[in-house]
């Protein structure tokens, strides 16, 4: 399946199963994604688990949410970073084993161990210009090895962390899902010069590479999605997952680090642990292997350290 960058659009992807149970076998058009460096990945979940989803977040949505962005009242958004670290949102403390979702991953990373990496937050109506899915400021020391050239690409795979996007809401026929420009995790430009669009399904899943360069809604598009009654909330999850190796560790503690403090006193952690920092309570407790058979080291020290 070819991406036709002229009308912009992704092609609808297909299922191979039904949507009905746990068992449903999501098809990866493993190509396009190893092409383009993304793919929308439709019946993930089914309706009735998004509506669940959804119902869930709008519940605790002005408690939970927090405004961090630099446009101040122009972005209309809150983020709910760390929604695993929250016993109010325990309803969405399986994502990151959701069968179906672990099942597409395993074919994204071609039978290669991975795990979940702690990246998770909700975004509702949230403005997000370009830009690529790295550590950035006070937490950018914890990435040391470099994510593009001469030791990206090392023996234990390298640089290669996706993040998996489930927005709660049909975006098949409107222009608020993710946008993006293909191939552009392979170079560190910003480039934005052809761009094109994902257009998920209810129920689909995004997963690209994070380095790819992409962004949500526009100022414009927020505003008047903001002051347009009959328009409900766009509300986004966003998990991520990496190789089990050392560039995708650094990541998860600068990840861990961000998030503690984006929290503020809003979430449920313990104090203490081998790394200095309040260990993630529910990635301690989600220390099995995801993909592979060993243990994801970093996860495992922090049960460790917990128990």
């Amino acid at each position: 399946m070819l991406l036709s960058l002229c009308a912009g659009v992704l092609p609808a992807s297909t299922s191979e199963a039904s949507v009905n149970g746990t068992q449903r076998r999501p098809f990866v058009d493993v190509g396009h994604f190893n092409r383009e460096g993304y793919v929308v990945v439709d019946n993930v979940f089914t309706p009735s688990e998004i509506a669940a989803l959804r119902a869930g977040v709008i519940r605790h949505k002005r408690q939970s949410g927090t405004k961090f962005s630099p446009l101040g009242p122009v972005d209309p958004g809150v983020t709910i970073p760390d929604f695993m670290s929250r016993s109010e949102f325990r309803f969405m403390h399986h994502l990151p084993h959701h069968p179906p979702l672990r099942r597409a991953l395993n074919d994204v990373f071609a039978g290669e161990p991975y795990r979940y990496c702690s990246h998770n937050d909700v975004g509702i109506n949230r403005v997000v210009s370009w830009h690529k899915d790295r550590l950035n400021d006070q937490y950018r020391r914890y990435q040391k090895l470099p994510l593009w050239g001469p030791g990206s690409e090392s023996p234990d795979g390298g640089h290669f962390i996706v993040k998996a996007l489930v927005y709660l809401q049909e975006h098949a026929h409107d222009d608020n899902g993710l946008a993006l420009v293909s191939g552009s995790h392979r170079t560190p430009s910003m480039a934005t010069h052809t761009t094109t669009r994902a257009r998920p399904r209810l129920g689909s899943a995004v997963i690209f590479e994070q380095r790819l360069t992409h962004r949500g809604m526009s100022v414009l598009d927020a505003v008047r999605h903001h002051f347009e009654s009959d328009k409900d909330d766009r509300i986004l999850v966003s998990l991520g997952f990496g190789l089990r190796n050392n560039h995708t560790d650094e990541f998860e503690a600068g990840t861990l680090a961000r998030q503690a403090a984006q929290c503020a006193g809003k979430c449920d952690y313990v104090h203490g642990g081998a790394t200095g920092r309040p260990p993630h309570k529910a990635a301690a407790a989600a220390a099995k292997p995801v993909g592979g058979s060993r243990p994801p080291e970093p996860l495992a020290r922090l049960a460790k350290a917990i128990g």
